[in-house]
């Protein structure tokens, strides 16, 4: 927070993100994550302008909002004067052409990983460099600090902190839908997302849409690991959500005959009963009535440009913020 909400602002000291042209939801968080990590090892302020295509509609217009994340999260920074955005010496990152890449640099408290060599690839100025070849084989390993993936957690946490008003929003979906804890959250993903993924040039290579058959079985293993018998489901899917009753019979029925117990096929409101399942409820053909990515048809006013931006950070920011979750592969 020290280096987002500085007392001063200096040109130098600045490192712009212009939003005016963006991807998906996901990927631009991920990448302006990436970007604040790279802005905390330079000893700039990460500064977010212009706006985002997911915000640009008439719920984010008025006093106090703006077309972009602050619309729903609390400020990414302060204040910055607009003029010292465009000086000379502040060059801007566009984050329809920012590159995803595995150079994220992790603090040395967090991290500090082992090379797979054994060498340490702390830098000389004491950060760790994460690198492709360690990248995955130590980032969760104990006293290692969290590595890379505890780092960009804490970074878009930080990012996605919801303000008053999306707070507010989320108690009263809460007690409509009857979401109560403890609970699982299961994001199943499918919509624009399956024909991307189905592309061999694809920059997630060996993702695949999964059945919902996969999550409801990795559903009911965390079940039993955590004694918990609630659901949340986050979907873009509307095939999901018509199945989501027989899938919690279906559920019930096979943990009855795991335990040995009388067929229990009806969900009940006890966390030691049948398996309770809630969901968000809105018109999901939205996302499935046409086969181009979400983005674009946000841009071209193809869909709904107010329902389909508030309902994906509202689903997500549902899902648990602990290790109660299944999600796509």
């Amino acid at each position: 927070e020290r280096a987002q909400f500085p007392e001063e602002w200096r040109p130098d000291r600045i490192m712009h993100v212009s939003l005016n042209e963006t991807s998906g939801f996901g990927v631009t968080v991920h990448l302006i994550a990436q970007a604040l990590s790279a802005s905390m090892r330079e000893g700039k302020t990460l500064v977010l302008h212009g706006p985002w295509s997911y915000f640009r509609h008439r719920g984010c217009r008025g006093p106090g909002r703006i077309e972009s994340l602050a619309c729903h999260f609390e400020p990414a920074h302060g204040p910055c004067p607009l003029e010292l955005l465009w000086h000379p010496e502040v060059q801007p990152v566009f984050t329809a052409n920012y590159q995803l890449s595995h150079d994220w640099h992790i603090p040395v408290r967090f991290g500090g990983i082992p090379t797979s060599s054994g060498e340490s690839n702390v830098d000389q100025t004491g950060e760790a460099k994460a690198t492709a070849s360690n990248l995955f084989e130590h980032a969760l390993k104990d006293g290692e600090g969290g590595g890379v993936f505890f780092w960009i957690s804490q970074l878009s946490s930080f990012l996605l902190t919801p303000n008053r008003r999306t707070e507010a929003m989320l108690r009263r979906i809460k007690r409509a839908i009857g979401y109560r804890h403890p609970i699982i959250g299961v994001h199943v993903r499918h919509g624009d997302s399956c024909p991307k993924w189905a592309d061999p040039h694809s920059h997630l290579p060996g993702a695949k849409c999964e059945a919902l058959q996969r999550y409801i079985q990795e559903m009911r293993r965390m079940g039993r690991q955590y004694g918990v018998r609630r659901a949340f489901f986050c979907t873009d899917d509307p095939g999901v959500v018509a199945h989501l009753p027989a899938a919690a019979a279906i559920a019930n029925a096979l943990d009855a005959e795991e335990e040995g117990l009388a067929d229990v096929t009806e969900p009940t409101s006890s966390a030691g009963g049948g398996w309770e399942i809630v969901h968000l409820n809105f018109d999901r053909r939205l996302f499935s009535e046409s086969d181009w990515a979400t983005e674009l048809r946000l841009l071209m006013a193809t869909v709904n440009r107010r329902g389909l931006p508030e309902s994906t950070p509202a689903g997500l920011l549902l899902l648990p913020p602990d290790a109660s979750l299944v999600g796509p592969p």
